[in-house]
């Protein structure tokens, strides 16, 4: 855990939300994000946080066809911010959603299945959850 570090988490958010959303745009996918313009401190840092969404909105493109799209919100919920992200594609198959972030599991052929094991290491290191659902209309939410 990195120390006193303090992130806001909507500007994190935006600002990889922009850069894996012009790799989207590429692909003719529809990409959007909401996040408030208030600030939302959480106590990770900046690369932290980075590491945990590029794995996670990489991981929407790699998964999916196009043209699936693809929405990440950030929130406060009472005391807690909340990171979504829900793709328009296949989603995770049910007996993968309890194990997708434990280590070593992928369904890649070029996958170590590291990627969101770390994900939910820092995650669960700084106090948050992390979960992988299927969306009531088909596709993932992380």
């Amino acid at each position: 855990m990195t120390e006193g570090a303090v992130v806001d988490a909507a500007r994190v958010t935006v600002q990889r939300s922009e850069f894996w959303g012009a790799l989207a745009q590429d692909e003719d996918r529809t990409w959007h994000c909401d996040a408030p313009d208030d600030m939302l401190l959480v106590a990770l840092s900046e690369e932290q946080l980075t590491v945990v969404l590029d794995a996670l909105l990489g991981n929407v493109l790699s998964h999916t066809a196009p043209p699936a799209g693809c929405r990440i919100s950030v929130a406060r919920v009472g005391t807690d911010v909340r990171i979504r992200i829900d793709d328009d594609g296949p989603g995770i198959a049910p007996e993968m959603r309890s194990i997708v972030f434990d280590p070593y599991v992928t369904t890649k052929t070029d996958g170590s299945g590291l990627g969101l094991a770390i994900v939910k290491k820092i995650i669960i290191e700084h106090g948050g959850s992390i979960a992988a659902e299927q969306r009531p209309l088909g596709g993932a939410r992380v």
